[in-house]
């Protein structure tokens, strides 16, 4: 039975997620004309089947976010998403967000595929086209979506000496997203947060520490992703 501190964290959670449905909405509305030009702006879509491609503003106009504020949030969103429990709806959903719910009962991949997954499509997914959202691209999706707003841009990079907090690293070759919580410049490493490590139970896991040399051993074509504005 989730404690009523946790119910708080999710009805907070809940609420930024409607406010972003909301938004979306209008803005569908009034950019009606305009979508043969410039296509639809992204929105937060839970469970959408596919998400347009996103006409990106120049990110000189895009509000910046402070670092200490991502770190932060990911506290709060870490006793949310905790550390060994599983982002799934394999035991019980939450009805109203199914996003966020997570449970005590592992998934089963090699036996049941994907029908216990989660699913989570937001501005990563313009990068990503292909994606269906489950597993560790929705997790990480869904945690950068809160950081920033999803209207924040998506930029890629790979210079790993700019990798901050909130940031998503993406293993193209290795087919793993994560999401960094900490970084430590010294010794060219980060924690991170991601789910399905082992491609076959969607578990969470919070802080686990990766090197640069990890990360290319890993993929070669490690790409990283940032939401701040520079």
């Amino acid at each position: 039975m989730p404690s009523h501190t946790e119910r708080g964290r999710k009805s907070a959670l809940r609420q930024k997620l409607r406010r972003a449905r909301a938004i979306r909405n209008g803005r569908r509305a009034l950019l009606a004309a305009a979508l043969l030009c410039i296509g639809l702006l992204a929105g937060f879509g839970i469970g959408r089947i596919s998400t347009p491609k996103v006409a990106e503003p120049d990110t000189a106009s895009r509000e910046d976010v402070d670092a200490a504020d991502v770190t932060e949030k990911l506290a709060v969103l870490r006793t949310v998403f905790e550390d060994g429990r599983y982002w799934n709806h394999a035991a019980d959903t939450d009805r109203l967000d199914p996003v966020l719910c997570v449970t005590d009962t592992p998934c089963a991949h090699s036996a049941a595929g994907e029908d216990t997954c989660n699913i989570y499509k937001g501005a990563l997914l313009s990068k990503f086209p292909d994606f269906i959202g489950t597993q560790c691209f929705g997790y990480a999706s869904l945690l950068s979506d809160l950081l920033f707003g999803v209207d924040a841009p998506v930029t890629a990079y790979s210079d790993f000496s700019r990798i901050r907090v909130g940031d998503v690293i993406q293993l193209p070759n290795a087919m793993h997203t994560m999401l960094v919580t900490a970084v430590d410049a010294e010794n060219k490493a980060v924690a991170v947060t991601d789910v399905n490590a082992d491609y076959e139970t969607c578990r969470i896991a919070w802080d686990r520490t990766l090197t640069y040399e990890d990360l290319k051993k890993a993929d070669a074509e490690v790409t990283f992703y940032t939401r701040y504005a520079s």
